[in-house]
């Protein structure tokens, strides 16, 4: 079963990273879904990520990357970006050399972060993807965002009120609101979130709702009452305007 939600938002003031905490383990014909997955990672001062796909391995590719960064002192989207998706894809092959190359894991990575502008500060944010599946070839955000996983619902609200001028403060609501919803809708996302928010100032983190309710078996009413505070914080915040809806594709489902 193909669990998760993550994704990435790119503001005025910076960057977000935010995912569930929810993960399925399957042995024969038993599986086990639990809330204590970790899918955001900081990678340097100014850069984050986010796994999907298979997790224990997604984390070990991670934590290769990230005593490879060390190493080198890295920091920024671009520079971690000159030999990230090449050692991804090492790493990678090494992992699963013994494994059939039509059953080798799913894995991918949201990277998220800023870049140095022409006076050295870390202000240019920058959204960079690598995906198992693509071939680990680096895919640049040209919209400001990405999602992966389970994502038809948060593919809507962000292409609904996502806006590049947005502050971080407001881009956490829309990350926070999307794996809410989609948590409301789909079993196969929940647990609590984590969002990662990178500015100029630095790396934070913070838990997001934990949202333990499924929209099976919660009333019509139950369930307003829980969504529409949401929803006015976000007209309080200017967020619902009327913005091109650029549209969602329930068939992607690659977790």
């Amino acid at each position: 079963m193909q669990v998760t939600l993550v994704l990435a938002l790119a503001g005025i003031e910076g960057v977000v990273v935010a995912g569930d905490s929810r993960t399925a383990i399957e042995e024969e014909d038993r599986r086990l879904v639990t809330d204590t997955s970790q899918k955001i990672f900081q990678v340097s001062d100014h850069v984050g990520v986010a796994l999907c796909g298979r997790g224990d391995l997604g984390v070990y590719l991670v934590e290769k990357l990230l005593r490879e960064t060390r190493e080198r002192e890295i920091d920024g989207i671009s520079s971690l970006f000159e030999f990230a998706p090449r050692f991804l894809a090492a790493a990678y092959e090494e992992a699963t050399c013994r494994i059939e190359s039509g059953s080798k894991p799913p894995v991918g990575f949201i990277f998220a972060g800023l870049d140095r502008d022409a006076w050295g500060i870390y202000s240019q944010p920058r959204i960079c993807s690598i995906y198992g599946w693509e071939g680990f070839q680096p895919l640049i955000s040209t919209t400001g965002w990405d999602v992966s996983g389970i994502v038809w619902i948060a593919e809507y609200l962000i292409s609904r009120f996502y806006d590049r001028s947005m502050a971080v403060s407001h881009l956490e609501e829309l990350a926070s609101l999307a794996i809410s919803e989609t948590a409301s809708q789909d079993s196969r996302v929940g647990g609590e979130s984590l969002i990662a928010v990178i500015t100029a100032s630095g790396y934070r983190e913070t838990i997001g709702d934990h949202f333990m309710l499924s929209y099976t078996g919660t009333s019509e009413r139950e369930h307003q009452s829980l969504v529409t505070p949401r929803w006015e914080t976000l007209k309080r915040n200017g967020l619902l305007q009327d913005r091109p809806y650029l549209g969602w594709h329930p068939t992607s489902e690659v977790a």
